[in-house]
Parts: C-alpha cells; sequence; structure tokens
C-alpha cells in the first residue's frame, strides 16, 4: 500500500512538472542554454564559457528582463503595448534632468520616475478600460506622448555625474572563486521574476488575466 501511495505521488509530481502550461517556460530555459553551450564552443578559447561572462548576459539585459515580465502580463491578457520604451526614456529623462539640471536628489528623482511611469500605464489602461479604445491605439498615443515630454525636457543627452548613481552602479555581490559578480539589476529583475509568477499563479488577479486572455 505504501509503494502504491509513493509511485502515485511521484506520478502526480510528474505530471504536474509536464503540465503543458510549463512549455513555453522550459523552451525558453533550454534556447537559453543551448545558446551559451553554442557561443562556448565557439568562441570558448575567448572567455565565453566563464562565469562572469554568464553573468554579464544577466547584468547587460536585466532592463529588458524587468520590462518584459511586465509586458508578458500584457500579452497573456490578450493586450499589447507599445509604449514601453518610450516611457522608460521619459523616466530616464526626468531622473538625470531632475539631478542634474534642477539639483534634486537621485532617489526623490527616481521616486518621481517611478510615479510618472505608473501614471501613463493607469491612463494609458483606463482609456482601454473604461472608453473601450483598443490598445495599440491607447498605448501608441502614450508612447507618441512620452516622446514628445522627452523631447520638451531636453533635446540634448543629460550627463550623469552624481555619486548616488555612482554608487548604485558600483554595487555588486563579488564572487571570488571562479571571480564573477553580479549587480542590483540583476537583483531587481530576479525578484521581479518571483514576483510575477507569484501574481499570476497564486492570485485572484493573476487567474483573471489568464482567464481575459
Amino acid at each position: 500500500m505504501t509503494n502504491n501511495t509513493s509511485s502515485l505521488k511521484k506520478k502526480s509530481k510528474l505530471s504536474s512538472l509536464l503540465n503543458p502550461k510549463y512549455m513555453t517556460v522550459y523552451a525558453t530555459v533550454s534556447l537559453f542554454i543551448f545558446a551559451f553551450i553554442a557561443g562556448s564552443v565557439i568562441y570558448g578559447d575567448k572567455g565565453f564559457s566563464t562565469l562572469r561572462t554568464f553573468f554579464n548576459i544577466f547584468i547587460d539585459n536585466a532592463h529588458l528582463g524587468i520590462s518584459a515580465v511586465g509586458m508578458t502580463v500584457v500579452l497573456i491578457s490578450g493586450g499589447i503595448d507599445l509604449s514601453v520604451g518610450a516611457v522608460a526614456a521619459l523616466t530616464t529623462m526626468i531622473i538625470s534632468f531632475g539631478s542634474e539640471n534642477l539639483g534634486i536628489h537621485p532617489y526623490i528623482c527616481i521616486a518621481i520616475g517611478i510615479f510618472v511611469g505608473c501614471l501613463f500605464g493607469f491612463l494609458m489602461g483606463s482609456m482601454i478600460y473604461y472608453f473601450k479604445v483598443p490598445p495599440f491605439i491607447s498605448t501608441l498615443a502614450g508612447m507618441f506622448m512620452a516622446r514628445g515630454l522627452c523631447a520638451i525636457i531636453s533635446r540634448s543627452s543629460i550627463p550623469i555625474r552624481h555619486e548616488a548613481f555612482e554608487l548604485i552602479a558600483k554595487w555588486k555581490i563579488k564572487f571570488s572563486k571562479p571571480p564573477a559578480s553580479i549587480n542590483l539589476a540583476v537583483l531587481i529583475f530576479f525578484a521581479m521574476i518571483i514576483v510575477g509568477v507569484f501574481i499570476m499563479h497564486s492570485t485572484k488577479f493573476g487567474r483573471n488575466v489568464y482567464a481575459i486572455g
């Protein structure tokens, strides 16, 4: 009886792991591993196969991954968001202009930038929900508005020289053997993945998103 119970538990765990809803995750991870192995075989003599290079892949693309977590929710719901890049540019423009040109503390500028980004999302979401504007149209309008605000704030690049940004950029978790490190952006990216998975699989909101999509 005990053997039958344990075998049933193993089968249930295996069936849950082989659930079709996880196939896209497995495919993404498999493609990443395959690409890294291929790069290690081709460019291994140039240091591609080191742990530092592996971590650098996440460091260089953490901002894309953070955006992708939010975009995944939008795409699952059956919508689309064309304003992601423009809103990201606007928030960074607000942060740089406020800290360098207006003398506001960078942390306050970061909070203002996050608020503005959320405000754009709220306004475009309200257009979609309350006024039944197609997501393509509302986010396209948001994209043009964000771009226009960027041009109004400054038409030239703004150098960032405040020491607070330097401290954030230099903050790292270092590994001695083998030598490698990860920065704050990577930790935020991993935290966003965990939060996104929890919201989508363990909350009513996530179930509604899957149901709508």
